[in-house]
């Protein structure tokens, strides 16, 4: 996720979304085991997986 958008998820709130930054913020060591354990692809299945008739933006979006 680029700066601009994950500013903009954070403005949200966190009862709506929540963007961990890998270099600024802070990981519990759970999360990081967990994330670890389970890897990228599982993770979007899991927190994209309930997002019907929406397309996942790409690298090139703005």
């Amino acid at each position: 996720m680029c700066i601009e958008c994950s500013g903009i998820h954070r403005n949200l709130g966190t009862h709506l979304s929540r963007v961990r930054s890998l270099d600024l913020d802070d990981w519990p060591v759970e999360l990081s085991m967990v994330m670890t354990a389970i890897g990228n692809a599982m993770a979007n299945s899991v927190w994209e997986g309930a997002l019907e008739g929406y397309t996942k933006p790409g690298s090139d979006s703005t």
